[in-house]
């Protein structure tokens, strides 16, 4: 097996597991008055959901659609990121949790590239 497909066997499963994290708990955390910011993190909990399935599909194909799906995931990092935390203990893991979607990068990166 290649080591482009091991690692993006594992960064898939981890964006599996921060979607599917981000789907059962966000709902605990915004207030009934704050309907759309909800709406719009359940769409990047299902979106990131989504790129660790298609990441766990095509690991074993070389194909550039887990490359731009990979750009992509920044968005809804960058989305959490900039949304008012309450202590620095959040900003800290807003922070580290931009490694998830830069371990996707890279390696959808190197599962295209390697032979």
């Amino acid at each position: 097996m290649r080591t482009g497909t091991k690692s993006m066997r594992v960064a898939g499963a981890l964006q599996v597991f921060m979607g599917t994290s981000i789907l059962l708990t966000i709902s605990g955390i915004f207030s009934s008055d704050q309907a759309g910011l909800l709406a719009l993190f359940y769409v990047c909990g299902a979106f990131q959901l989504a790129c660790g399935i298609i990441a766990l599909a095509l690991s074993k194909k070389k194909t550039k659609i887990p490359i731009v799906l990979g750009v992509l995931l920044f968005i809804p990092q960058a989305l959490r990121f900039l949304l008012p935390s309450s202590g620095t203990i959040s900003i800290v893991i807003n922070a580290v949790s931009f490694l998830v979607p830069a371990y996707y990068l890279l390696s959808a990166y190197l599962n295209y590239r390697d032979d």
